[in-house]
Order: structure tokens, then C-alpha cells, then sequence
């Protein structure tokens, strides 16, 4: 019997799909165990599709894919194989492995409601420069998560490492200079910092949501310039826009690894919701001298 369901659910699919231009969900459609399922078109899922198992692929070799609508579904395994992106106008979830293998899965920048979230022991695989959440991924009920984030371009993670399980976080990247952020309409000015021995990087920075403390750890590439930041690489530290102070802090460097070209550094621990935006920054020992 449950071979003869999944072979009717994918009929009953595709008369969706050559009746209209997406698949339109109003509620009663389960994924049962072993189930396997491609969405070749857009999602409109108006109901709710979140007791799902078996595996909910999305697939597009020319063209972008959208999910939309007023529920968000939720998936055991994920699989995303769209050229041109996965385009999300409502949040999704993954309980199991979410599958990254061509294609980002792209979120607004402007706020946090709208996310590819991760829930409990779930984990993803085949995250690269065209593999990626571009825009915000979201972790829940987890300790510590490398969040697969990245630009246009690349793949840039930031990991949250937290004293405690956290109901939820959510992480974007956005290479833009933080003294003029066009996806927040903000300006974060790189001169206002707790001291004047301080660096700030011009060239990219994280927004981080959550409120269990944590360590975090960004990374650096040949395009974020940090010999701009600091003299030495064991100068670096992790900076962040305070909202209670209204400037930038020096959130410390608990480890360091890497080059010049690409490398990692490990913040003290912090509350994410006290800062809007972190970034790298370092210590100016030549300055202070």
C-alpha cells in the first residue's frame, strides 16, 4: 500500500503541475516514510505540511524555484537543485539532512521572518560558493551550529558555539561596508569604537539573533582584507556594533587559525541580541605604540 501511495502522489502532482504554473497546497498532503518527491515548479503551500518523512526534492536546471504562502512546510530530507535558486516568501525547515548540491536557497536581507531553518539534529551537507543559504539560516534547539551562509559569490559560515541549547538563532552574511548598509538601511559608523586603537573591517559583517550566551566564530577570505585589520593575525579579534553603547566592541579572540588569505577566529562569549552586527577587527599594536 505505501508503494501504491507515493506512486499516486506523484500523479496527483503532476496534474497540479500541468493544470498551473505551481503546486498549490491547501493541507491533507503528508510524505510518509521511503516517500521521494520533486518540485519542478513553485510551491504555494497554504496549509499545513510539516509531519512530513521520506525526501522533498526541489529541481531546475534554467530557471528559479519560489515556496510561498501562509504556512511554513517543513521537511525531513531536503534536497535543492535549482541553477538560478530556491527563492523563499515564507520560512522552511529540515528535521533531517537538507541536501545543498546546486543553487542557493535565497532569503530577504532586509528583516529575520523570512528563514531556512535547521530544527534539533538536523545537519546539511554540500555547502559551497554555489551551495548556500544566501540570506538568513536559522539553527533550533541547538547547542552550537555552523550556519551555511554566504553572498552572491561565497560561501562565508559563522559558527555559534552557546552555554546552552538555543530555542532559536538566525544568521545572514552580507558583504557590504557596515558605515552604509543598503539590506539594513543602517549605518554602523567604523569610527565610533570603544577606543581609537581599535579596527573595524569595511568590508563584510554577520547579524547574529539570539539571546543564549555564546562564542562565535567568523571566518576571512583573500577579499576581506584583513592586513588592513592588524599587523598580526594573533591581533584579530572579533568586533561588535554594541545597541546599548551605540559603537563598536571588542569582543575578544579566544583562538585563531589561517593565513593572511583565508582563516577563522573565535570570539569571548557574548549575548548575540546585544549587538545588531558583528564583524573582524584587530588591536593596532603599531598605533598604540
Amino acid at each position: 500500500m505505501r508503494g501504491n501511495w507515493i506512486t499516486l502522489l506523484s500523479i496527483h502532482c503532476a496534474l497540479l503541475l500541468h493544470a498551473q504554473e505551481g503546486v498549490q497546497h491547501y493541507g491533507g498532503m503528508q510524505l510518509h516514510d521511503y516517500a521521494s518527491v520533486g518540485f519542478h515548479t513553485n510551491l504555494v503551500n497554504e496549509g499545513p505540511f510539516d509531519q512530513n518523512l521520506g525526501l522533498a526534492g526541489f529541481y531546475s536546471d534554467h530557471g528559479q524555484i519560489s515556496v510561498t504562502g501562509t504556512f511554513a512546510p517543513v521537511f525531513h530530507d531536503l534536497e535543492v537543485a535549482v541553477e538560478k535558486g530556491l527563492l523563499l516568501a515564507t520560512p522552511i525547515g529540515v528535521n533531517n539532512n537538507a541536501n545543498l548540491i546546486t543553487g542557493d536557497i535565497q532569503t530577504p536581507r532586509t528583516g529575520t521572518a523570512i528563514y531556512s531553518n535547521f530544527f534539533d539534529y538536523s545537519f546539511y551537507t554540500g555547502e559551497s560558493s554555489v551551495s548556500k543559504v544566501n540570506g538568513y539560516a536559522a539553527m533550533t534547539n541547538k547547542e552550537s551550529f555552523m550556519f551555511p551562509v554566504g553572498d552572491d559569490e561565497r560561501l562565508r559560515p559563522l559558527t555559534v558555539s552557546s552555554m546552552a541549547t538555543n530555542p532559536m538563532a538566525k544568521c545572514a552574511y552580507f558583504f557590504e561596508d557596515p558605515n552604509n548598509s543598503k539590506s539594513l538601511d543602517a549605518a554602523f559608523s567604523t569610527d565610533k569604537k570603544t577606543t581609537r586603537y581599535m579596527s573595524v573591517s569595511d568590508k563584510e559583517f554577520w547579524r547574529l539573533e539570539g539571546d543564549v550566551p555564546s562564542k562565535v566564530t567568523l571566518t576571512w577570505d583573500e577579499y576581506s582584507n584583513i592586513t588592513a585589520l592588524a599587523e598580526y593575525i594573533s591581533d584579530l579579534n572579533v568586533m561588535g556594533w554594541s545597541k546599548s553603547a551605540n559603537q563598536w566592541v571588542n569582543l575578544g579572540n579566544t583562538g585563531v587559525e589561517g593565513g593572511r588569505s583565508y582563516g577563522s577566529l573565535t570570539s569571548d562569549t557574548f549575548v548575540p541580541n546585544d549587538y545588531e552586527i558583528l564583524t573582524i577587527g584587530g588591536n593596532d599594536d603599531a598605533l598604540q605604540t
